[in-house]
C-alpha cells in the first residue's frame, strides 16, 4: 500500500486565540513539528497540509502540497477530504493526524498503518469511548463516504465513522511506545500548550 501522511491545521484555534500552526514548539513552528514527526515515524512518503482558506503558513518545505478547504466552515471534516483528495493521485492511504498535537510519538504511526483486516478508517479508542479520528489512518477508499457525509453538512467526524469501515484501534495498544499517551494530547487552549511545552522540555516563547 502506498502511504502517505496529512496534517489538517485548518481550525479557528478560537481556545487559543491565535493561529496554532505558526505558534513556536521549542525551536520551530507548530505545524513544522508535525511534519518532522510524521516524517520520523513514516519514512519519505507524500506529504500534504490541510489548511483554511487564506489561512497564514510558516515557510514548509518544498516537497509538502498545501490544500485549503473548498467550502469553508466546516472544521476537520472539510480538512479531511481537501487533505485526501489532494493525495489521491500519490497514495491508497495516510496517516493523518491535527496540528495541535506536538506530542505525537514517531512509533505510534506504524500500529496505524498495520491494523489488519478490510478497513477504511483506523481511529485509536480509549477505553473511556473517546475516539480520536484526526489521530487515524484514512484509505483512499472513504473519501466517497467524506463526500456525501460533507454534503449533508454533517461536520462531526465522529458520525462519518460508522458510514465505513472502522476499525478502532484501543489506545491500550499505543501504551509499549507511548506509555502515557502523550499523542492524544491536543493543545487547544493555552494552558494545554504550556503544558504540552513543559512535558517537552521547552520553555514558553516570550509574548
Amino acid at each position: 500500500m502506498r502511504w502517505g501522511g496529512l496534517v489538517v491545521c485548518g481550525g479557528r484555534s478560537e481556545r487559543m486565540g491565535r493561529d496554532k500552526a505558526s505558534l513556536p514548539f521549542g525551536p520551530e513552528p507548530l505545524l513544522l513539528r508535525m511534519l518532522r514527526l510524521l516524517t520520523v515515524g513514516l519514512g519519505p512518503v507524500p506529504l500534504a497540509v490541510a489548511a483554511a482558506d487564506g489561512q497564514v503558513l510558516p515557510p514548509l518545505p518544498p516537497n509538502v502540497l498545501v490544500t485549503t478547504d473548498e467550502i469553508p466552515q466546516l472544521g476537520p471534516l472539510e480538512g479531511l477530504h481537501a487533505g485526501l483528495t489532494a493525495l489521491r493521485h500519490s497514495c491508497d492511504a495516510a496517516v493523518v493526524t491535527s496540528c495541535d498535537a506536538p506530542l505525537l510519538v514517531p512509533a505510534v504511526l506504524p500500529l496505524l498503518q498495520n491494523v489488519p483486516g478490510d478497513w477504511d478508517a483506523v481511529v485509536v479508542a480509549e477505553a473511556d469511548g473517546r475516539l480520536h479520528p484526526l489521530c487515524s489512518a484514512w484509505k483512499l477508499s472513504a473519501l466517497p463516504a467524506i463526500r456525501r457525509q460533507r454534503d449533508r453538512r454533517n461536520l462531526r467526524l465522529q458520525a462519518l465513522l460508522p458510514q465505513v469501515r472502522t476499525t478502532l484501534l484501543p489506545a491500550t495498544a499505543l501504551q509499549a511506545v507511548d506509555p502515557h499517551l502523550d499523542s492524544l494530547h491536543n493543545t487547544n487552549d493555552p494552558q494545554a500548550f504550556a503544558l504540552a511545552l513543559q512535558k517537552a522540555g521547552f520553555q514558553p516563547a516570550p509574548e
